[in-house]
């Protein structure tokens, strides 16, 4: 069983805000570590999109009007919605890493 964790995501979406992550399979990581040992960056970002796809079970995230978001998996394109700061959170929350929950 893959294990859920509550990550309060206030650094990047204000208070009361939060997200909820499924850990990584560990072929997944290894994939990225590979990818990334390789030197591949575009392909690395791409990666690392699908796991945030994957991982991300459940937010209360909102666009810049107050308007809730979709879930990473529901989205076409994560770079349209979402800052470079929220991608690199919510990286480091599936990863834990320098997450406070």
């Amino acid at each position: 069983m893959r294990q859920l964790r509550v990550v309060n995501s206030e650094e990047v979406q204000g208070p009361d805000s939060f997200v909820k992550v499924r850990s990584p399979l560990w072929d997944e990581v290894k994939a990225l570590r590979q990818v990334q040992r390789e030197g591949d960056e575009d392909e690395a970002l791409e990666r690392a999109e699908e796991m945030v796809r994957e991982c991300v079970v459940e937010w209360n995230w909102t666009d810049e009007n107050g308007n809730p978001l979709p879930l990473p998996g529901k989205m076409e394109r994560l770079g349209e919605m979402l800052t470079a700061e929220e991608m690199k959170f919510l990286i480091r929350a599936i990863a834990k890493k320098d997450t406070k929950n």
